[in-house]
């Protein structure tokens, strides 16, 4: 498993989306039952949603620079197993520890990944597992430790490689094309992996989405691998259910007069499209322009990767009409 670096927290629950023409529209959640996914600390990984039971779309994109590129693959990175202790493996102290090869950023992360600390003890079990534990991470396509031994201990060395970035896997997408995925991540590309360089672009990722109208669209995880591929996972508010509903004037569910085919007929927003908040728009637009209801508003129920959409109306009155003879 790899090293987790959440960029963003997950999306809240809250109430009411799509507001009636005359009013100041805000997208926002009703009420949902997700819950928030458990994020593995040996993850680069971006963590803004939670995780579903469903299995997202898989697509790849390549190198924006093909002398860099190498081909995808399913080669996950080294598990951290842990050595069993043996007979030979005595415990001695650490007077010294050092991560080198790899930059700051990359550094303190080493740091936190291995167990072995200066001033503690460590065997060397302890040092193949601290080894494991890098690579594990996804940020290193090699990781070896040295030792120097002294009277009072031994000096201890980790010599890491960092992966360097190939190309980008797109998971889940249906409206974020590899083209608009490799310009913002290019300049990583060909380059040593970066937790901060990771994190900007897929700010810059949420941006394009948001600047486009996928106001619920959102990065999931960003995830580097030693092979060089960073997979980028992402939900983009896939349209559920439509579904509608009627109040009175009371703002009580009744029963109403218009045919809900009819309603959903006259929706450009379709199940199994990615929400988009100008086309919600326009559709209670429409409603209102009908001339059948005093009343229109559009909650949204889910989150990220699948949200339903309910039209809650009120219907105009129906007056009567007296005709002389």
């Amino acid at each position: 498993s790899n090293y987790t670096v959440p960029v963003a927290s997950p999306v809240k629950s809250s109430t009411a989306a799509i507001a009636p023409p005359e009013t100041v529209s805000r997208v926002e959640f009703s009420s949902s039952s997700s819950s928030n996914r458990t994020a593995n600390t040996n993850n680069v990984v971006v963590t803004t949603t939670p995780q579903l039971a469903q299995t997202p779309s898989n697509s790849t994109t390549p190198a924006a620079k093909t002398t860099a590129q190498a081909p995808v693959n399913n080669t996950s990175p080294p598990t951290n197993k842990t050595t069993p202790p043996s007979n030979n493996d005595l415990a001695v102290m650490a007077l010294d520890v050092q991560v080198t090869g790899a930059s700051d950023e990359l550094q303190q992360i080493a740091y936190k990944t291995i167990q072995t600390r200066a001033g503690g003890s460590t065997s060397p079990s302890q040092l193949d597992n601290d080894v494991a534990a890098l690579l594990s991470t996804g940020l290193f396509s090699d990781a070896r430790v040295s030792t120097s031994p002294s009277s009072d201990g031994i000096k201890v060395v980790y010599q890491v490689q960092p992966v360097i970035v190939r190309s980008l896997q797109l998971v889940g997408n249906k409206v974020l094309t590899p083209d608009v995925a490799n310009k913002i991540f290019s300049a990583q590309i060909g380059q040593p992996v970066s937790v901060a360089a990771l994190r900007t672009d897929v700010e810059q990722l949420t941006k394009w989405y948001k600047d486009n109208g996928y106001v619920l669209a959102q990065v999931i995880t960003a995830k580097p691998a030693s092979n060089g591929v960073v997979t980028l996972e992402v939900a983009e508010g896939l349209v559920g259910n439509i579904n509608v509903r009627f109040l009175d004037k009371d703002g009580k569910p009744t029963t109403g007069r218009t045919k809900e085919d009819f309603i959903k007929r006259e929706l450009k927003l379709k199940s199994g499209d990615i929400f988009r908040v100008d086309v919600a728009r326009q559709d209670l637009q429409q409603l209102y322009q009908l001339g059948l209801f005093d009343n229109a508003n559009v909650p949204l129920n889910g989150d990220a990767r699948t949200v339903d959409v309910t039209c809650v109306l009120k219907e105009r009155t129906v007056r009567g009409v007296n005709v002389g003879w």
